[in-house]
């Protein structure tokens, strides 16, 4: 059963064995696997619920609906880093790209050296990643909605003999309409929404949207419920209030969004960690103008990617934009932007996603709200400049007669010669035009309580029957996009939670 303000007309209080807070790549999946074993759920998502049969290629239409601020939120610092996140049933997973990949083995090997997390080697973690996988209908981008984008890229790639894969999506029937971010029409897209939730449904689970979990209440070091509010998404008034009564909660709002909740709930003062440890995966993107149409919008977001650098921190691939965001892209405004955007059927945006080296923070305000902050390193400037001199270079050999980069005062180049001159750029953070839809690592998971904020079955050190499960427990960056990690750890943290049942639920 899903409810939404339309239906609930009053405040309520509900009992469960177990909350969940969030109903994207972690949640869902939590929320899912306890169903399954014959637990009650209540899902709380703030976001609203949009069903498939609800998207329309109208970004206008859709982005206040999908996404958090409509997709302009800001990470502040020494350069303003533009971020986008889902706030929906789904959440991210109903508007990201479907990019499916494990973590990196060299990744778990540091987090088994480093953080003591030996019960998370890749082949112990496998199944899990198996099971995601089975259960997104993760597969190879087929050549039938391969774009033209992605062969260029492909053929760039080829030209400078770098090594890339052929992107593994979570899809099913995908028509290529590439309409992804505004959340796939066609429902092809296996996200949260489409896959995890309905099965959740089917076992039982109640989903109550436009809900915002302002506190989880703990009793006797033990965690005993949510305080929520019923808010509507047009005036953002809280309309109702709710109580839910549970004997264990899962936090999977994300890596933004449980350290502020733990923040508003007193948990701080637990765990200095919390809302320390933030990384972002930034990314850079190029836009390439060939003297051919490329058509950017036919065919699969993604086709393929460069992992040529990865083990340097740098990892390339191809994307999309519909044009109204697309123009949001170039480095140029008004009459020049105009002039560029009448080229839009010649060009190609690619982007570079770095594995960034120093951490931002998140930080409890005395509003009961929080404000992020990041600092990019002088380390991570020489990346995003070698970043983006290889982008162009992939542009050129792919047949690009002009490359637009994301450098204040240094905003396109004309041929490959002029690749030179980027390294050797003196450039302020402030530069550079970055975003990031990959934050992580704000609770992060350890076996060690003084340097971690759960321990390794996900439950919070310190508290019983407090649980964790999203992108916030990672130790480090993964070098690769997230959602098949956080669905990975989810499953494991869930089914650790029903082996261990008699412990936690007071009826088992």
């Amino acid at each position: 059963m899903i409810r939404t303000i339309q239906n609930i007309n009053r405040d309520f209080e509900e009992s469960c064995d177990v909350c969940v807070i969030g109903s994207g790549a972690g949640g869902a999946v939590v929320a899912k696997e306890l169903a399954e074993a014959g637990l009650s759920v209540i899902v709380l998502e703030e976001g609203g619920y949009y069903p498939t049969s609800s998207f329309s290629h109208d970004p206008q239409r859709m982005l206040p609906r999908l996404y958090r601020h409509a997709g302009g939120a800001i990470i502040v610092g020494n350069a303003p880093i533009m971020y986008a996140e889902g706030r929906c049933v789904g959440g991210s997973t109903v508007i990201n790209a479907g990019i499916c990949y494990r973590t990196p083995e060299a990744v778990l090997d540091d987090w088994r050296r480093e953080h003591g997390l030996t019960e998370l080697a890749y082949h112990k973690l496998e199944p899990y990643f198996e099971q995601v996988e089975k259960n997104l209908h993760v597969m190879p981008v087929p050549d039938a909605i391969m774009g033209q984008d992605s062969l260029k890229f492909k053929q760039g790639a080829e030209n400078l003999g770098y090594r890339y894969v052929r992107v593994q999506r979570n899809i099913h029937a995908c028509q290529g309409t590439n309409l992804c971010i505004l959340g796939c029409p066609t429902g092809a897209k296996q996200s949260t929404l489409i896959s995890y939730l309905p099965e959740a449904l089917k076992n039982g689970t109640q989903l109550i949207a436009n809900c915002h979990a302002d506190k989880i209440v703990v009793k006797n070091g033990r965690a005993a419920g949510v305080e929520a509010s019923i808010v509507d998404p047009a005036s953002h008034k809280i309309r109702h209030r709710a109580f839910i009564r549970a004997q264990a909660v899962f936090a999977c709002s994300g890596a933004l969004h449980t350290p502020t909740l733990l923040f508003r709930s007193g948990l701080a003062k637990w765990r200095s960690w919390i809302g320390r440890n933030l990384y972002l995966h930034p990314n850079l993107k190029c836009v390439g103008i060939f003297d051919e149409e490329v058509k950017s919008w036919q065919g699969s977001i993604q086709g393929f990617q460069i992992d040529e650098f990865a083990d340097d921190g740098i990892v390339f691939g191809s994307t999309f934009l519909p044009p109204g965001i697309f123009a949001l892209s170039l480095p140029y405004f008004g009459n020049d932007s105009f002039k560029l955007m009448e080229h839009y059927h010649h060009m190609s945006l690619w982007g570079a996603l770095v594995e960034d080296t120093h951490p931002g923070r998140i930080w409890r305000l005395p509003n009961g709200t929080s404000v992020t902050t990041y600092w990019i390193n002088a380390l991570d400037r020489q990346r995003f400049l070698r970043a983006i001199a290889s982008l162009a270079k992939i542009f050129f050999a792919a047949g690009a007669r002009k490359v637009l980069l994301p450098i204040k005062n240094f905003t396109e180049i004309n041929c490959e010669e002029e690749i030179e001159q980027i390294p050797k750029l003196h450039v302020q953070a402030s530069d550079f035009s970055v975003f990031t839809m990959h934050l992580m690592g704000t609770c992060r998971l350890g076996a060690d309580p003084r340097t971690s904020v759960i321990d390794m079955n996900h439950q919070f050190h310190g508290i019983e029957n407090l649980f964790i499960a999203d992108a916030s427990v990672f130790p480090t960056p993964i070098r690769v996009n997230p959602m098949v990690t956080i669905m990975a750890l989810a499953t494991r943290a869930a089914q650790k939670f029903v082996e261990n049942r008699q412990r936690y639920l007071l009826r088992a």
